[in-house]
């Protein structure tokens, strides 16, 4: 009596199983698609927080122009990094493990990916005597008044620009270190709003360690 045969086995670890080629491509859609997913919401939450400024003169410090191109080379080059972990050991194991690794490993990068991104100010609406330094939607804003403006540095690299704020206590108001988003330095456009976002922090900076005139009485 024959025997049925056997589907053969990898023989070292590059060595992919036999699976349907149309197997393989059915994955490859999903795994796009799960790998869409992250950069979607945080489109969505830039998108909405921008069409939510307060009123004053904004800075927006999204990506304009070529800059727009990088974000996307970036964005793809973290789904092909995704696709490799997410997609091809889970050929070499059992559907339940796979099954769980791919759920844990999506949950881990989608909650990581927008947690690092939701730390940093995409936009800073100047409105009188405060700054309000805005988070993609649905993160809260942060107001910061001009008094309590401590230093502007100028984080560099060869490729990108990004501005980080110190704010002191002020009457009140806890401060702290605020990032904004990370500016291609290809980007003429967006660096020319970080430029003049720098020039209006630095105006208020100075504003408040210029001292204060005694009353005349106390002369």
């Amino acid at each position: 009596m024959s025997t049925p045969s056997q589907t053969p086995q990898p023989t070292s670890l590059l060595d992919l199983p036999n699976v349907e080629q149309s197997d393989v491509l059915k994955l490859l859609r999903v795994e796009l698609f799960l790998a869409v997913v992250p950069f979607i919401f945080l489109a969505a939450g830039s998108f909405i927080a921008i069409h939510r400024l307060p009123e004053g003169k904004a800075f927006v410090l999204e990506a304009r122009g070529v800059g727009i191109f990088y974000d996307f080379m970036s964005a793809l080059l973290m789904m092909v990094l995704f696709g490799f972990f997410y997609m091809f050991p889970s050929l070499w194991v059992r559907r339940s493990i796979s099954i769980v690794y791919r759920v844990v490993f999506f949950l881990v990068f989608t909650s990581g990916l927008c947690w690092l991104e939701s730390e940093k100010y995409i936009a800073v609406v100047q409105t009188g005597d405060s700054f309000v330094f805005v988070r993609r939607f649905p993160f809260g804003s942060t107001i910061v008044p001009a008094g309590s403006v401590a230093s502007v540095f100028t984080r560099k690299t060869s490729a990108i620009h990004a501005l980080r704020v110190t704010a002191s206590s002020w009457r009140g108001i806890p401060g702290g270190t605020l990032e904004c988003e990370r500016v291609w330095i290809k980007d003429q456009r967006t660096m020319r709003v970080m430029d003049e976002l720098a020039l209006a922090l630095g105006g208020a900076q100075a504003d408040s360690l210029r001292p204060v005139a005694a009353p005349a009485g106390l002369r």
